[in-house]
């Protein structure tokens, strides 16, 4: 819900949202290569990914953020090449 009102308040400062995304993205991919073996690290990884979806159709204006976390999500999954 704060990512959802912080996206629909244009004064606020996108890049702390984006850098969060980011970052957070690197550490769910991380957990998932060191531990591919652990369900928990996929599913970590694939709630990620939902929460991202959610966001990305709830929040217009985080769109150019999320989506290349989202395609990078399936592209690593197989889905797209």
């Amino acid at each position: 819900m704060i990512v959802l009102r912080v996206s629909q308040n244009l004064n606020q400062a996108t890049g702390s949202i984006r850098r969060f995304f980011n970052e957070t993205d690197i550490i769910r991919w991380t957990d998932y290569t060191e531990h591919s073996h652990n369900n928990e690290a996929y599913y970590r990884v694939s709630s990620w990914m939902r929460l991202m979806m959610t966001l990305y159709f709830m929040a217009p204006s985080m769109q150019p953020t999320l989506l290349p976390l989202v395609t990078k999500y399936f592209q690593k999954v197989g889905y797209l090449d």
